[in-house]
């Protein structure tokens, strides 16, 4: 079966079907959403709605969908993130924010797991960047493979196949790999809506769970739309221009 990886779509509906589009064009059977559905962009419930009419496996929580399904005080938040937050609060329905709300943290299907954070401290939404915070996520790590977000970077993570305390951790860049028997993997597949890894085309992974392939994808959609969007709400201009810049 082809699994489309997807997370970080942050209200960008433009972005999101441009990725459904290309997914379903290579045989994509269904979806794991990463989480971080809404936040930032214009459109998030239309989003919410577009995710429930796809074939969905799992989904997962993430800081955006946590905070903007709720209506307590937001401290650690910038003025901007904040605003954003509340604008996005009032656009929901209750019935997108009992969905959000209802989200699971962590989930497993077979040899892979789905989170949007880290692993071992799910609640915490720490950005799984470096080697510490990489062992930290492989001691929690139950399968073979966990796909994560939060980060909007698309990055693979190998632990090795060497049994000792310290197994070499591999950072890397693919384009496409295949699972190795022994070794671990912490896969991100980027943002869909936000990409901050200086490529401004939404990223997802295509998982065929069959061959055991891992293709990242970047994919071009309509930037100036989304764009247009939000700067006609008045606040969102700081967030319009990442886009463009994939920053």
């Amino acid at each position: 079966m082809k699994i489309g990886i997807i997370g970080d779509i942050h209200g960008n509906l433009s972005a999101l079907e441009a990725v459904i589009e290309d997914a379903e064009t290579h045989g994509v059977d269904s979806y794991d959403c990463l989480g971080d559905i809404v936040g930032y962009g214009p459109e998030p419930s239309q989003c919410i709605d577009q995710l429930q009419h796809l074939e969905i496996r799992g989904f997962v929580q993430g800081n955006f969908d946590h905070v903007s399904s709720e209506s307590f005080e937001l401290p650690g938040f910038g003025p901007g993130a904040a605003q954003t937050i509340e604008w996005t609060r009032r656009q929901l329905t209750e019935s997108n924010k009992s969905f959000l709300r209802e989200l699971p943290l962590v989930q497993n299907f077979g040899d892979i797991t789905l989170v949007h954070a880290s692993l071992d401290k799910p609640t915490i939404w720490e950005y799984v960047l470096d080697e510490p915070k990489a062992r930290n996520a492989f001691k929690h790590l139950t399968t073979q493979m966990c796909f994560y977000g939060h980060t909007h970077v698309p990055l693979t993570i190998t632990q090795s196949r060497e049994k000792n305390s310290r197994r070499k951790i591999i950072f890397e860049k693919y384009k496409e790999f295949i699972l190795e028997d022994g070794e671990r993997y912490l896969v991100n597949p980027g943002s869909v809506g936000q990409p901050r890894d200086g490529d401004p085309r939404a990223s997802y992974i295509i998982y065929d769970d069959c061959d055991q392939v891992v293709q990242f994808r970047r994919i071009d959609y309509d930037i100036e739309k989304t764009q247009k969007k939000m700067r006609a709400l008045g606040f969102f201009d700081f967030h319009a221009k990442r886009l463009e810049k994939g920053a």
